[in-house]
C-alpha cells in the first residue's frame, strides 16, 4: 500500500512539472514562432507587409510614427504603430465596443460554431478540416449547395460570435474569429482574375469586407484579437477593395449594386488607404447611376423579385448609411431613390407583414426591418403598414395600389391583420430571377395564405428549379401542355391608366400575355382581367385567343396548410375557424378538375418552398377543358372565415370586349359586373 502511494505521489510530481515545462516552454516561445504576433507574420509574410505600407498614406495626420518607422525600415515598430493608431484613432466611434469583462457565460449559437457546427440557408452541416487542420473553404455544406459554402466565406457569421463575445465576455468566440480570419486569408489569395463561383465572387467578397468592418474596429479594446490578424486584415482589404474595382461587374443587377456597396465600405471605413479617395468617387457615381438603371420610376427594383429588391434597398441603404456615419455627403437623387424602394416595399406587404413571392423569392417577414427604414426616413404611413393600422399615419396612395412600370396591382380590404389581399402580376419578366409566371394572383384573407406562387426552392438546375420557375408552379394557364416563354424583360413605359384602377368599392388591373408557350405553334394569347369587390369577393376573367382548337390547364395553388376539397365544380378549402377560399368558375365551360398534392411522376405538380432548399406538398386544383377556339371565361374567387358558403354566379352576355356577370351572395345581397377585357372600363353594381 506504501508503495503504491509513493508511486501515486511521484507520478502527480512529474506530472506537475511537466505542465510547468509546457507553461515555461509556451512563455518561452519565441516571438516569430507565434502566429498571433507581429514577428511572425514579419517572418512569414514580409512581402505582404511591405505592401500594406505602400497602400497607406503616411501623410495622414495620427500616422507620422508609422512614417519615420518606414523611412527608417523598420518594419516591427511601424507595425506596432500601426495597431496603436487604430486602438486609440478617434474614427469609427460608432462601430467600437469597450472592453468586455471575460466570463464563463455562453451562448448557444457560438457555441454551436466553436464545433464546427454551421447552419447556413437552413441546411446544418460541420465544417470539413484540412490536414494542417485549418477550415476547408470550398466544403459547399451537407447538400453540396455553393449558396451554403459562400455563406461560409463571406464571413459574416463572424457578427454573430462578436455579438456573442459583447453579450457573454466569452474570449474564445473572439479566438475563433482570430484563427478563421487568418486562416482564410493565408490561403485565399486574390485571384488574378474575375470569378463568379469561388471565394472572391463580388457578392461574397463584399460581404466579407462589411463583416470585417464591424470585426476589425468592434474589437480593437479586445487582446484576444491578435495583432498578426489585424495587419492580415488591413493588407487584404487593400485586395478586396482591388478587386471589387478591377473586376467590377457594370451589368449584374443586385451583384453590383453589393459590390458597390462594398468598396464604398472599404474607402470610408479606411480612410488610411492611398486609393481610399478615388474608391470613393467611382463607387459615388456608379451608384448614382445603377439608382438610374435598376430602379423603375414607380421604386420597383428591376429584377422584379421581392427578396432582391429587399437585399438591393438594403445595400443602397447601407452604402449611404456608411458615407453618412463616416462623415462624406451622397446625392440627395440616392436617398430619395432609397425611400422609394422601401415605400415599394410598405405598399405590396402582406397583412402579415411578410413580401410577395414573385419571382424567385421566401415568404419573409420584413415588418422590423420596415420599421427601421420608417424611423431612418421619417415615413409613419411605413410604420402603419407594417402596424396594420395601429400606429402611425395612413398610406396617401391608399389602401390598393398598381405599381405602373413594375405591373404589380395589388388589392385589399384594409391594413388589418385579417384584410383580405391579393398580388395580380401584369407586369414585365425582370432582369434576373425570373419565373414563367405573369398573369399570377396570389391571395390572402383572415390572417392566413390561401392563393400561393410555389416559391423557389434552390438554385440548382434539374426537375425541381424547371417545377419552381415554370408556369406549372403559378396560377396561370398552361396550354397544349405548354408553359409561358421567357418575355419581355423590361418595361419601356409604364402600364397605360386604362388597365388598372381603384374606388372606394372596387379595385381592378388587366394584362395581356401573349410571349408565347413553350412547344406550342400558332397564336395562343392570354388576357386576364381582375376585379376586387371589397371586403366581398374577386373577379377573374380569362380570355384565350387562338386560331385553332386548344387543351387547356388552368392552375390554383393552396398554401400547405390548406385542406382543399372538390365541391361539384368549386374547390373549397375547409378548415373549421380559419380563413377558406373557394374558387368558382362561372359559366357554360366543361371543365374537368383534380386535386393534385406532392406529384413528381408523370410531372412535377402540388408543392410549395416559402424558405430556401425547403419544400412540402402543398395541394393544387387542376382544372382542365377543350377550347373550339378563341373563348372567354370566369372565376370568382370568395374568401369566408369558416365556412364558405356556395355562391351563384351567371354570366349574363360574353363579348370579345368585356363579360358580364351576376352574382348573387345571398337572397339580400347580388351584384352586377362588367369585366372589361380590352379598353372598357369596369362597372360594379349593387342589384
Amino acid at each position: 500500500m506504501r508503495a503504491r502511494g509513493l508511486a501515486a505521489a511521484l507520478a502527480s510530481i512529474v506530472a506537475a512539472i511537466a505542465v510547468l515545462a509546457a507553461a515555461g516552454a509556451a512563455r518561452c516561445q519565441a516571438p516569430e514562432d507565434d502566429p498571433r504576433t507581429v514577428e511572425w507574420v514579419l517572418a512569414n509574410q514580409p512581402e505582404r507587409v511591405r505592401a500594406l505600407f505602400d497602400t497607406l498614406n503616411l501623410t495622414r495626420p495620427g500616422l507620422e510614427a508609422v512614417r519615420r518607422a518606414v523611412v527608417a525600415d523598420d518594419y516591427i515598430a511601424a507595425c506596432y504603430a500601426l495597431l496603436a493608431y487604430y486602438r486609440t484613432a478617434p474614427t469609427a466611434g460608432w462601430l467600437r465596443h469597450p472592453a468586455v469583462p471575460v466570463s464563463e457565460r455562453s451562448d448557444a449559437r457560438a457555441d454551436a460554431m466553436l464545433q464546427d457546427d454551421f447552419t447556413f440557408y437552413n441546411q446544418r452541416g460541420t465544417l470539413r478540416r484540412t490536414r494542417s487542420g485549418g477550415i476547408d473553404w470550398s466544403y459547399d455544406g451537407p447538400r453540396n449547395d455553393p449558396e451554403w459554402g459562400w455563406s461560409l466565406n463571406d464571413l459574416y457569421w463572424f457578427n454573430l460570435l462578436c455579438a456573442a463575445y459583447y453579450k457573454t465576455g466569452r474570449v474564445e468566440y473572439v479566438e475563433r474569429v482570430d484563427t478563421d480570419t487568418r486562416d482564410w486569408i493565408l490561403n485565399n489569395p486574390m485571384p488574378s482574375r474575375m470569378t463568379r463561383t469561388g471565394h472572391w465572387r463580388g457578392l461574397t467578397t463584399s460581404a466579407r469586407a462589411r463583416a470585417w468592418m464591424f470585426t476589425f474596429y468592434g474589437l480593437q479594446q479586445c487582446d484576444e484579437f491578435s495583432p498578426s490578424t489585424r495587419l492580415l486584415m488591413l493588407s487584404s482589404l487593400f485586395h478586396h477593395a482591388q478587386y471589387l474595382l478591377v473586376f467590377h461587374r457594370h451589368d449584374a443587377f443586385n451583384w453590383t449594386i453589393s459590390e458597390l456597396e462594398g468598396l464604398a465600405t472599404i474607402a470610408t471605413a479606411w480612410p488610411e488607404f492611398d486609393d481610399s479617395p478615388g474608391w470613393r468617387a467611382f463607387a459615388l457615381e456608379r451608384m448614382g447611376e445603377e439608382m438610374s438603371n435598376q430602379v423603375y420610376p414607380d421604386g420597383a427594383d428591376v429584377e422584379l423579385t421581392a427578396i432582391y429588391h429587399r437585399i438591393t434597398t438594403e445595400h443602397f441603404e447601407k452604402f449611404i448609411g456608411v458615407f453618412r456615419e463616416f462623415g462624406y455627403d451622397v446625392p440627395d437623387s440616392l436617398r430619395h431613390g432609397v425611400e422609394e424602394m422601401w415605400n415599394y416595399l410598405a405598399l405590396t406587404l402582406r397583412p402579415d407583414g411578410t413580401t410577395p413571392e414573385n419571382n424567385d423569392c421566401d415568404r419573409r417577414n420584413i415588418g422590423e426591418k420596415l420599421l427601421n427604414a420608417a424611423r431612418v426616413h421619417d415615413r409613419p404611413d411605413w410604420t402603419w403598414c407594417v402596424t396594420n393600422g395601429t400606429s402611425g399615419t395612413e398610406p396617401a396612395a391608399g389602401q390598393s395600389v398598381t405599381f405602373p412600370w413594375a405591373g404589380h396591382a395589388v388589392m385589399r380590404s384594409s391594413w388589418r391583420r385579417d384584410a383580405h389581399w391579393s398580388f395580380f402580376d401584369i407586369g414585365p419578366y425582370g432582369t434576373n430571377h425570373q419565373h414563367r409566371d405573369m398573369l399570377h394572383v396570389s391571395v390572402d384573407a383572415y390572417g392566413r395564405a390561401l392563393l400561393v406562387d410555389a416559391g423557389r426552392y434552390n438554385y440548382e438546375r434539374g426537375k425541381w428549379r424547371d417545377y419552381f420557375t415554370g408556369s406549372r408552379a403559378h396560377n396561370v394557364i398552361r396550354i397544349d401542355g405548354g408553359g409561358q416563354k421567357a418575355y419581355s424583360e423590361r418595361a419601356s413605359v409604364p402600364l397605360n391608366v386604362s388597365n388598372y384602377g381603384t374606388t372606394p368599392d372596387w379595385d381592378f388591373a388587366r394584362g395581356i400575355y401573349s410571349g408565347g408557350y413553350a412547344g406550342v405553334s400558332g397564336q395562343a394569347i392570354h388576357t386576364r382581367t381582375v376585379i376586387y369587390v371589397r371586403d366581398r369577393f374577386w373577379v377573374v376573367a380569362d380570355r384565350i385567343e387562338t386560331d385553332r382548337p386548344r387543351d387547356i390547364e388552368a392552375l390554383w395553388h393552396f398554401a400547405p396548410d390548406c385542406s382543399l376539397v372538390v365541391d361539384d365544380r368549386s374547390v373549397v378549402t375547409a378548415d373549421p375557424g380559419k380563413g377558406n377560399l373557394r374558387v368558382v368558375p362561372v359559366g357554360g365551360m366543361r371543365w374537368k378538375v383534380n386535386v393534385v398534392k406532392g406529384q413528381e411522376r408523370p410531372s412535377v405538380q402540388g408543392w410549395y418552398s416559402g424558405y430556401y432548399s425547403e419544400k412540402q406538398p402543398s395541394p393544387t386544383a387542376v382544372y382542365t377543358a377543350e377550347l373550339p377556339g378563341t373563348t372567354t371565361f370566369t372565376w370568382l374567387l370568395v374568401p369566408g372565415r369558416g365556412a364558405v358558403p356556395a355562391i351563384n354566379a351567371t354570366v349574363i352576355s360574353s363579348r370579345p370586349e368585356r363579360v358580364e356577370l351576376r352574382v348573387q351572395v345571398d337572397p339580400q345581397e347580388s351584384y352586377l359586373i362588367t369585366v372589361p377585357m380590352n379598353a372598357w372600363r369596369p362597372t360594379v353594381r349593387r342589384d
